[in-house]
């Protein structure tokens, strides 16, 4: 069942611009992760000008461990909820994209962007510990980066690495 309307409102392309516009700025910002459409809504009550989805979050209020151990499709539901719910810019805790081809990555971005994501955290960190190597995640960044052409849209891409959780983890003993 397709719930997504496959367009891209002129009212989003503002958030995408407003949230990149906030990435560009002299300072830092603050950028509280939602679980559900209602922690989401708080973050926008307390005056936060944006909003991101946490993988994690939204898995253990669904009763899995993080990691992509939900569908795609729970993670489409859940943020058409947050944005029904607030007029704040939302970027999505895409994990690794829920596919190793990238043409799937493109086009489940694509369904979030429909959904009304502005912008996404792309990871580089494997189920195993390990990293993809950099040329995997190079040609991610990029197929994301011409979904961003194509429909006219400067959503953000955070391309977020996870060597320090990596590391620090192999520290511990």
């Amino acid at each position: 069942m397709e719930r997504l309307s496959n367009m891209i409102s002129e009212r989003q392309k503002e958030k995408a611009r407003i949230f990149s516009d906030m990435h560009k700025e002299d300072r830092m910002f603050i950028l509280p992760n939602a679980w559900n459409a209602g922690s989401a809504y708080v973050f926008q009550k307390q005056g936060f000008k944006a909003v991101a989805t946490s993988s994690a979050g939204i898995a253990y209020d669904l009763g899995r461990s993080d990691g992509e151990n939900i569908s795609f499709d729970d993670l489409l539901w859940i943020v058409e909820k947050i944005v029904s719910r607030v007029d704040i810019p939302l970027s999505v805790d895409f994990e690794r994209g829920y596919s190793d081809l990238n043409e799937k990555i493109k086009e489940n971005a694509r369904r979030l962007l429909f959904a009304g994501a502005v912008g996404f955290n792309i990871e580089d960190g494997l189920p195993n510990g390990k990293l993809y190597p950099t040329d995997v995640q190079v040609e991610k960044i990029k197929v994301l980066s011409q979904l961003k052409s194509e429909l006219n849209m400067d959503f953000v891409i955070n391309a977020r690495t996870c060597i320090y959780l990596i590391t620090t983890q192999a520290m511990k003993f």
